[in-house]
C-alpha cells in the first residue's frame, strides 16, 4: 500500500489518496506476483467515543 497526505483547506475530507495492490485469486497467476491496483481514498478521525457508520457513508460518492 502506497499512501499520500493530502488533506487541508477545502479538501473535500479526504485525507489520505494512493494505492493498495492486491493479489490476483486467479489459478491463471499462481506465482502471487501479478496483482491488481486498487485505488485508496481515506478520511482521518479524531474521537473519543466509538462512531457510527455514518462516517463510513459519508465518503460514498467522494
Amino acid at each position: 500500500m502506497s499512501l499520500r497526505r493530502v488533506g487541508g483547506k477545502s479538501d473535500g475530507g479526504i485525507d489520505l489518496v494512493g494505492w493498495w495492490w492486491l493479489p490476483f485469486s486467479d489459478s491463471r497467476y499462481p506465482d502471487g506476483l501479478h496483482r491488481r491496483r486498487l485505488r485508496i481514498v481515506a478520511q482521518c478521525k479524531a474521537e473519543k467515543k466509538k462512531f457510527s457508520p455514518n462516517y463510513v457513508r459519508e465518503m460514498e460518492g467522494v
